[in-house]
């Protein structure tokens, strides 16, 4: 008569097994912690900061195959800091590959298409990354008037400009122009 194990006990096995997979995980995970900054420090904090338009994401394994990370095409049209002009790439960590989802908490979303204003470093692969998480990832659009806003996907800004909390609209967005004025004067070291 063959060895055949009940289901039940290959299941129990295959269950603690996994169980013991995700433990090990977890322990070893350490939890995302993002300290407001005002602009002046993440202006300081940040080698190049860039306004420019999304072109294609794209995740893949990283060098070890140890981590999914998202590569972000960016078309560069406008650089207040550090020297990044055409196409650069962007990578976070997290991403989609197949079935196989990493969801980093805090880590910015970008679509196709959208227009933003980046405060980003240098990489060690040339590539650029953002050290500040979803603070340093600001949305661009333009309303019916012609008039181009800047907004934060959590509502940062009031943390970023204290000073200028007052002059946010409801949806906590406010004009680039206002902004572009207020990080100038971040960049000759004026606001502080």
């Amino acid at each position: 008569m063959p060895n055949r194990k009940h289901p039940i006990t290959v299941w129990l096995a295959g269950s603690c097994l996994l169980l013991l997979s995700l433990a090990a995980l977890v322990g070893d995970s350490e939890a995302t912690t993002v300290i407001p900054q005002t602009l002046s420090e993440l202006t300081d904090a940040n080698t190049h900061i860039v306004r420019g338009d999304v072109r294609a994401i794209d995740s893949r394994w990283n060098a070890d195959r140890t981590l999914i990370v998202t590569d972000v095409s960016l078309w560069v049209g406008e650089s207040f800091k550090g020297a990044a002009r055409g196409q650069i790439i962007v990578t976070l960590p997290g991403g989609r590959i197949d079935d196989l989802v990493l969801d980093v908490v805090g880590t910015p979303t970008f679509a196709l298409e959208e227009e933003v204003l980046l405060f980003l470093q240098r990489g060690e692969d040339d590539n650029f990354l953002i050290p500040d998480l979803y603070q340093g990832k600001f949305r661009l659009t333009t309303g019916d008037d012609g008039t181009t806003w800047l907004s934060n996907d959590h509502s940062t800004l009031p943390q970023l400009l204290p000073n200028r909390a007052s002059s946010l609209t409801s949806s906590e967005r406010m004009p680039f122009e206002t902004f572009r004025g207020e990080l100038e004067s971040a960049l000759r070291g004026g606001a502080r």
